[in-house]
């Protein structure tokens, strides 16, 4: 059975049984009256089939935020999407407290990205259409359409700047794309979502670094900014792949099959040269998934995590048909890192604290914490140390990537 995490994609759907009782029968009389109610007394009339969809949309997104139902039409959608008949803009957005929606995360690559559009900034409108209280479900699907058509998105990137508007052609998704390049003897692993595929492309791109031209590799960057989850498994299994033994994760649910513990089983990829140092790259749209790998590998000092904290998204949605080709994209789970703390809000904490730019971290950061109705977790702890940020006219396209190269840079060459 496949899961899906807080923040992820819609992916690759599944089924599992599901049990228990109705509500109480006077809680279903009381519903019943106001649907005839309605559907008798407001102004125009109402297919009842569009009655009941808007009830059900209502009572999944009032649960929490990541649980919603999908009608036909928008189940054929998500399908469509996986399959890689439909474009993308390659956002995820969130309501926040002003009333627009925030870009929660905007990965690389992805066409916003490429257009300058980060996590963390403000979407005033889309299309020209302001968004100050659009429905939510409006705002995501004005995101998706056709591969190669253009939308036009307004967006701000911090307090007091002007808003830009920017054009963005819609382009297939490549979620779980495995992206790598040799820095000198350092191996750097960028990868930009979790799919089934992705552990199968992170062995590929180590033995392709490993068969390189240059010195023995005496370290690896793995770059999880920006990557907002996907696959429960995959995470797992890339996490396994660092890790020669112990937990990775651990879930816990109201029912048994959804309370698990997985740890490293097959041996990790390092197992002939488990003194490689790793360097995890974080930032505040590292979300679910890609917290997993980040908070396994520092639990168990298999890796440097720098970078800025993390989103805080320690919840696991299970995807449940219903008659007629509907489903529920429903909450079943919270996930505990290996030190039995839970990701929920708390996100990671990196060791070394590294701002992007000279503002990053001093405004308020996108996070799980400022959604409507999140479920509860652990409080962050305090920050370890003080932030580092660019030197006053440093030029460098990407501080956090270039800070972990110098400390990297600074350890001896790996021995032949």
């Amino acid at each position: 059975m496949k899961q899906f995490i807080a923040g992820a994609a819609a992916g690759v759907l599944c089924s599992i049984a599901v049990g228990g009782a109705f509500a109480a029968a006077s809680n279903l009389d009381l519903f019943s009256e106001a649907f005839e109610k309605v559907s008798a007394n407001y102004i125009t009339p109402i297919e009842p089939t569009r009655l009941v969809d808007k009830a059900l949309h209502g009572m999944l997104s009032g649960l929490d935020p990541h649980s919603t139902y999908m009608n036909v039409e928008e189940f054929n959608k998500a399908v469509g999407y996986t399959a890689g008949t439909l474009g993308e803009v390659g956002v995820k957005l969130a309501p926040t407290q002003n009333g627009y929606p925030a870009i929660i995360a905007s990965p690389d690559p992805s066409p916003a990205f490429a257009a300058g559009i980060r996590t963390g900034d403000v979407l005033l409108a889309i299309d020209g259409r302001p968004t100050e209280a659009m429905p939510d479900n409006d705002a995501e699907d004005s995101l998706d359409a056709p591969e190669k058509s253009q939308i036009s998105l307004t967006n701000r990137h911090g307090l007091g700047e002007a808003p830009q508007t920017i054009t963005v052609t819609r382009a297939r998704p490549e979620a779980g794309r495995v992206t790598f390049a040799r820095k000198g003897d350092v191996g750097y692993i960028r990868i930009s979502g979790f799919v089934e595929n992705t552990p199968e492309q992170l062995r590929q791109a180590l033995r392709s670094l490993g068969r390189q031209p240059g010195p023995k590799l005496k370290a690896y960057i793995l770059d999880l900014r920006n990557n907002a989850g996907g696959q429960l498994d995959a995470c797992i299994r890339v996490a396994d792949e660092f890790l020669p033994s112990g937990n990775i994760v651990s879930t816990r649910g109201r029912h048994d099959v959804d309370t698990q513990r997985y740890d490293a089983a097959r041996g990790d990829a390092f197992e002939k040269d488990d003194t490689a140092h790793v360097i995890v790259l974080v930032n505040q749209g590292t979300a679910s998934g890609a917290e997993i790998v980040a908070a396994a590998l520092q639990d168990h000092k298999r890796a440097t995590i720098l970078g800025m904290r993390t989103y805080g998204t320690g919840t696991i949605q299970t995807i449940i048909p219903l008659k007629g080709g509907s489903y529920l994209r429903l909450t079943t789970a919270k996930f505990y890192r290996p030190s039995g703390a839970t990701l929920q809000l708390a996100g990671v904490i990196p060791d070394i604290q590294v701002a992007q730019s000279a503002g990053d971290g001093n405004e308020e950061r996108p996070s799980e914490a400022q959604l409507h109705g999140h479920l509860s977790g652990d409080a962050a702890t305090a920050s370890p140390a003080a932030i580092i940020r660019p030197e006053p006219g440093r030029q460098t396209d990407d501080f956090q990537l270039a800070t972990a190269l110098e400390r990297l840079n600074a350890l001896p060459a790996a021995k032949p």
